[in-house]
This record gives C-alpha cells, sequence and structure tokens, in this order.
C-alpha cells in the first residue's frame, strides 16, 4: 500500500513537473489553469505545463514558445489548451509558426491539422462548429477528426474549412485566398508587433507603393518642403552678403537687382490707337480737345449741344411716365365697367322689379 502511495506521488511530481512552453510575449490579461487547479496571471518567461489551459482576454494577446521550438501567437478571446507535442484549439486564432524538429499537431472540436514548416492560421468558432485554416508559407495537411486519414493539402496561398453542416463535416477542398480575405484574418493579430512586417500582403495582391524614376532626374520639392529665411544681422553695418561691392548698399543692390530682371522680361507689343467716340455735354465744336487726351491718341467726335436738344426733342409725349399710367388707368376703367355691362347677374326687368322692393321696403311702416 505504502508502495503505490508513493509510486502515485512520483508520478504526479513528474506529469507536473514536464514543462511543454515558455512565454516570449504578452500584453494585457491572459491567464493560464493549470491541471492541479492553480491559477495565475501570464507574463513574460512564464512556464507552461503539461494539460494547462490558457485564456486570453479580448484586447489581449500572448506568444508561447513550444518545447520543440514552433511558435504560437493566440489572439484576443482564445481558448487553448497545452499538451506535450499538440495544441488544442478550443475557440478563437491561433498564427502558428513551425520551424521546430518535429511537426506540429494542432487540434480543434472537429479537425485535426498537421504541418512541418511554414505559417499557418487557424480559427475556430465553437457556436457554429467551424473550423478555418489559411495557410501562409509551406503546405498544411487538415483533416477531419472523425476520419483522420482522410487529410487533404492546403498550399501557401489558400484556404478550408470543417463545417458539420457542409459535407457531413469533411473539409472542403482548397480556395485561393483574396487580399480582403487575408486581411480580416490578419486584423486579429493586430496587436503583435512582431507581426507587422510579415510582408504577406505583397503575396496576395496588394500593389506595391514605389515608383520607378529616372535615375539622373531629380524629384522636385513636394509643396509640404517649405524653404526658409536666413536673417544675417550686419554689426556696424560691416556684414554683407559676399555677391555685394564693398560701396552698394543692401538697397543698392536689391534695386540693381530689379533692373536687371526688368531687362531679361520681354516687352509687351505695341497695340496701336483706338478710336473712341464721346458722347455726352463734355466738349463742343468751339472747346478744344485737352492735350492729356491728344497725347494719349484718343480722337474724340464731338457732339453740339444742339445734336442733343434735338434728339431729345424727338421724344414722343405719350411716353412721359404720368401720361403711361392715366393711360393705363382709363384703359383698365374701360374695360372694367364694359365687362359689368355686358356680364349682369339677372335681366334689366328682373333689376328693375328688384329696386322697386328695395325702395318699398324702405318706404314700409306698420304705422304709417
Amino acid at each position: 500500500m505504502r508502495l503505490m502511495t508513493l509510486f502515485a506521488i512520483l508520478f504526479s511530481s513528474a506529469s507536473y513537473a514536464n514543462i511543454v512552453a515558455r512565454v516570449v510575449g504578452a500584453e494585457g490579461n491572459a491567464f493560464v489553469f493549470e491541471s492541479n487547479g492553480k491559477s495565475k496571471r501570464l507574463s513574460f518567461g512564464s512556464r507552461i505545463y503539461d494539460m494547462a489551459e490558457i485564456m486570453v482576454d479580448d484586447t489581449s494577446y500572448v506568444s508561447i514558445l513550444d518545447s520543440s521550438g514552433n511558435m504560437h501567437h493566440l489572439a484576443g478571446g482564445t481558448y487553448a489548451k497545452f499538451y506535450n507535442q499538440m495544441l488544442e484549439l478550443k475557440n478563437g486564432y491561433v498564427w502558428t509558426v513551425a520551424k521546430g524538429d518535429s511537426p506540429v499537431m494542432l487540434n480543434t472540436l472537429n479537425s485535426i491539422v498537421r504541418c512541418s514548416s511554414g505559417q499557418f492560421i487557424t480559427a475556430v468558432d465553437s457556436n457554429e462548429l467551424k473550423t478555418q485554416i489559411l495557410a501562409l508559407t509551406g503546405d498544411a495537411k487538415l483533416s477531419s477528426s472523425l476520419e483522420p486519414e482522410l487529410a487533404i493539402d492546403v498550399p501557401a496561398g489558400h484556404f478550408s474549412f470543417i463545417d458539420q453542416s457542409y459535407e457531413s463535416g469533411l473539409p472542403r477542398a482548397p480556395t485561393r485566398v483574396g487580399l480582403k480575405s487575408y486581411q480580416k484574418m490578419r486584423a486579429e493579430f493586430a496587436a503583435i508587433k512582431s507581426l507587422e512586417k510579415s510582408g504577406f500582403e505583397k503575396a496576395f495582391g496588394q500593389p506595391s507603393t514605389t515608383s520607378r524614376g529616372i535615375a539622373s532626374v531629380k524629384p522636385e520639392v513636394s509643396a509640404s518642403q517649405r524653404g526658409k529665411i536666413i536673417f544675417i544681422k550686419s554689426v556696424n553695418g560691416a556684414r554683407k552678403p559676399a555677391s555685394v561691392e564693398k560701396k552698394t548698399t543692401a538697397m543698392e543692390y536689391y534695386q540693381n537687382m530689379m533692373q536687371e530682371k526688368k531687362r531679361h522680361t520681354p516687352k509687351r507689343p505695341h497695340l496701336g490707337k483706338a478710336q473712341v467716340r464721346h458722347f455726352g455735354f463734355g466738349f463742343s465744336k468751339s472747346e478744344p480737345v485737352p492735350e492729356k487726351v491728344k497725347e494719349q491718341g484718343i480722337v474724340i467726335k464731338p457732339i453740339t449741344v444742339q445734336e442733343v436738344e434735338m434728339k431729345a426733342a424727338r421724344v414722343p409725349a405719350s411716353a412721359s411716365p404720368v401720361n403711361i399710367v392715366d393711360d393705363i388707368n382709363s384703359a383698365f376703367e374701360k374695360s372694367l365697367k364694359n365687362q359689368i355691362e355686358g356680364n349682369k347677374r339677372h335681366p334689366e326687368e328682373v333689376n328693375q322689379l328688384i329696386d322697386e322692393l328695395k325702395s318699398y321696403k324702405s318706404d314700409y311702416s306698420k304705422h304709417y
């Protein structure tokens, strides 16, 4: 009896002391639940023993290196269990980098994933009983837990899945992955800095931002690159630019520079004289044309006051504003009167009878 008790104690301590992985990166809240019932928060350098369960918060991540040298990045909301030479993913996302001596074996609720070398992403949705695998580099093998021998190869740049409602839980044929699908999976690992420069975007079709140009041509200065003004403080007027002579002041230097600029500026062509006719009372035949107007080359044909008065005298009298208003009022009244007379409500006899009744009513009184 004592021998059996000692053997049980030694076996339990040996299994408990079996370290299967270590934490090499963590951010946020991630916890480990060991087989003996103890739990603690994971941090850099934490040990993970055999049959330990790990739970990652939704806004956190943890990177774990197993005993074979394989790296496992667990995204937020992931729930996994570590065994010796195997990882069981119960829910969430895991980015696996397989580069150890032994192949990686990853088990889910309805599938088995094997990979000897390369990188792949595994996603498990426990509510829908669905497992997805995206191969980034290398080839991965995917098979159902019910038929582990019927495995399919998922090459790099392809993905496959196992759904209990599709083909009786058998893996689907691999399909080429687009850039949007990869970015959607990549967004789950946005907090992991070691995966920022993975370079898989170009492999999935993202266009390059670099452009090819001529080596001998210098790029133009962008609008954001602004110049600056250098102010040289003179000491008793002794400090001057090197291109300025000793006897030349700064103002003279500026004026000479502007004159030099005017010499190289092309002159505008001479357009000649333009004939202008002047209408108004400013000039007459007897009044001479100003000298300033003659110098500008403007030809003036004056109009006398008699011509203006003659043109003003020929305006019709009916065009006066007062006459126009009177004509409109008289025309309106005449039209209204004609319409009233032509559109009477009753004939003339009936109107006469109505007037007589009104007169009788106004004169009648019971005391009369």
